[in-house]
């Protein structure tokens, strides 16, 4: 709290403490956000915290494997911390690594009528739904669970991922694997057969804050693209709490 860095963000979670934590802390008002719970568990203090921090996030472009990008969870609380979630996903793309080829060349061929790929810098959003389901086919019944279950011994039981852009094999047809948010609002380029085009990508001054998630949750955090650096292939991007 000493230090000279400026715009960090310090959170405090108090769960129940029984000694003066808590009076020690109210000691730093102003400098900490302090919140207050009780006995709830390390995993409910950290999301209670996770919910609290806002401020703006650089990440690189995915023009090689090895680097980042922001995962926004449908609902903390119930975060399994593994790929089987309901999430969000932003990306920089850059045409150009690994995406270049797809910038300069048509899908099914040059005489093809399907667009080009995304040509310019911009901000991806992705919608992610590969939340767990195990299905009955005895009772024709399905729920979803967080925890992989490799030893189902139930034999009509099954467990898969529940949603798939096929509908057919989604567990409910308007529930896709992955989509493509738009930031043309009212077009899913994923979930409406369209084709994804340069329109699709969040550029610098968008804003994104109105989502509801498969799950019935709705995003609780603000998104704002600060900045575009297509350069040094970065991106700044704010999230703050509504």
């Amino acid at each position: 709290l000493n230090q000279t860095l400026k715009g960090s963000q310090v959170i405090c979670v108090d769960d129940g403490s029984t000694d003066n934590s808590h009076e020690i802390l109210e000691k730093y008002e102003g400098k900490i956000t302090l919140l207050q719970t009780n006995n709830e568990g390390a995993s409910v203090a950290r999301n209670r915290a996770f919910e609290l921090a806002e401020g703006t996030y650089t990440i690189f472009g995915l023009t090689t494997s090895s680097k980042n990008a922001l995962l926004i969870p449908a609902d903390l609380n119930n975060f399994s911390y593994s790929p089987f979630s309901e999430y969000l996903l932003i990306e920089l793309y850059t045409p150009d690594g690994l995406n270049r080829f797809d910038s300069l060349h048509r899908y099914q061929g040059e005489e093809s009528s399907i667009p080009y790929h995304f040509t310019k810098a911009g901000i991806k959003i992705l919608h992610v739904d590969s939340r767990l389901v195990v299905a009955d086919e005895e009772s024709q019944t399905y729920y979803y669970t967080s925890v992989f279950n490799d030893t189902l011994t139930h034999p009509s039981k099954v467990q898969f991922i529940g949603a798939n852009n096929t509908s057919s094999y989604s567990i409910n047809p308007d529930h896709k694997l992955v989509s493509l948010i738009s930031s043309d609002k009212g077009r899913n380029a994923f979930n409406s057969n369209y084709y994804a085009t340069n329109r699709d990508l969040f550029i610098k001054d968008d804003f994104m804050s109105e989502f509801t998630f498969n799950s019935g949750t709705k995003l609780n955090y603000n998104i704002e693209i600060i900045e575009i650096d297509t350069k040094a292939k970065k991106a700044t991007i704010s999230i703050t709490n509504k």
